[in-house]
């Protein structure tokens, strides 16, 4: 771990499998302070969001679907709450 993102609030899309997922695991190697996941799959939300916890990182899920004008937004509420 390098720090890169230490102190950080990431948002990551398409977090529950393949690149978003290893993105946001990387972030949290990384040091970010706070993760916003979003994905349309809630179930690997919550196994991520678990596996985060786990390690000691902070995290929030936005289910949803990225194509939907209404979850930027969300994502963005998320990360200033």
């Amino acid at each position: 771990m390098t720090g890169l993102l230490d102190g950080a609030v990431v948002a990551v899309t398409g977090a529950a499998s393949g690149i978003g997922r290893a993105t946001v695991l990387t972030a949290a190697r990384e040091g970010a302070a706070a993760l916003i996941v979003s994905d349309r799959d809630a179930g690997g939300l919550a196994s991520l969001i678990a596996e985060l916890a786990e390690a000691g990182t902070s995290a929030r899920a936005v289910v949803g679907e990225i194509t939907d004008p209404e979850l930027p937004g969300q994502i963005v509420a998320a990360a200033t709450d």
